[in-house]
């Protein structure tokens, strides 16, 4: 089983659990079918509205879904594989906040 989770710039979260056997799942976002329309997938699990055109790159398609569903960020199986560039810089803040404080405890022993 794996699991997806669409955090919203709303406070909601969307999570999707798709059995996979095994083998892992694309996340993807799709070319357009034969009715014109694109979205983002993982395995046969549709996540995304569907848009005349998406950028091929799955990075650049979420960025632009999530523009226009309030998506802030991106996690398979606890790991963050998208995030809009806002929350991404406040995450490399914090990290570097944190990064701080451990070399002061390393300093100071606490």
């Amino acid at each position: 089983m794996a699991s997806l989770e669409i955090w919203k710039t709303d406070g909601g979260v969307t999570v999707h659990e798709v059995a996979d056997a095994g083998d892992g799942l694309k996340f993807e976002a799709s070319k357009a079918d034969e009715g014109g329309g694109s979205a983002i997938w993982f395995g046969a699990r549709r996540l995304s509205g569907f848009y005349k055109k998406l950028p091929e790159s799955t990075a650049d398609a979420c960025t632009a879904v999530g523009r226009k569903e309030g998506w802030d960020s991106v996690y398979i199986n606890g790991r963050c594989v998208w995030a809009d560039d806002a929350a991404r810089a406040v995450t490399q803040v914090i990290e570097e906040y944190v990064s701080d404080l451990d070399d002061l405890s390393a300093i100071y022993g606490e």
